[in-house]
């Protein structure tokens, strides 16, 4: 008789973490923490799944990970479907990801703008002395604007129709 699927309990929290995640590929140390397994099992999923190979890492479309993980929840016999997926893997694929997102960065608000990024309508000053601290200020510029890009517009756009700033 085949081991119990250990993460099939979490099988909808799993599910949701993948669905609300922004990142667009997972390796096998994805799999391991996501589903909470060992290398050896976080492998075996992995062979079972169609990847992406770059370099030495193999990688797990989170479009793919969502088809498992929906074919799971409608499973009977999860450990009958391993064997079905098993025998229909495809070939790895090689081509390159148009694009590719390894980690899930939480979005951030306005109210977390460096204190070294001072705005008004239409004017930015970013005050450094290194250029690294110039780098993080610009990266959470870009993921505020990323998460919050219209009501950041609305608060610091100049107004065309009259040329005039508007006063909040």
């Amino acid at each position: 008789m085949p081991r119990p699927v250990s993460w099939l309990p979490r099988l909808h929290e799993i599910t949701r973490t993948v669905s609300n995640s922004s990142r667009s590929h997972y390796d096998r140390r994805d799999l391991e923490k996501l589903f909470e397994l060992q290398s050896r099992a976080a492998q075996k999923m992995l062979e079972m799944l169609p990847t992406l190979q770059i370099g030495n890492a193999h990688l797990v479309d989170r479009e793919v990970l969502l088809r498992f993980l929906e074919r799971v929840r409608e499973a009977e016999d999860v450990p009958a479907l391993y064997a079905e997926l098993l025998a229909e893997k495809v070939q790895i694929s090689r081509r390159k990801p148009r694009s590719l997102v390894r980690t899930d960065i939480p979005p951030v608000s306005l109210d977390a703008l460096p204190s070294s990024i001072v705005l008004s309508r239409g004017r930015m000053e970013v005050n450094f002395t290194t250029v690294t601290e110039l780098a993080e200020a610009m990266f959470a510029l870009a993921r505020i604007l990323e998460s919050e890009g219209e009501e950041f517009a609305q608060s610091f756009e100049l107004l065309k129709a009259t040329g005039e700033e508007r006063r909040s």
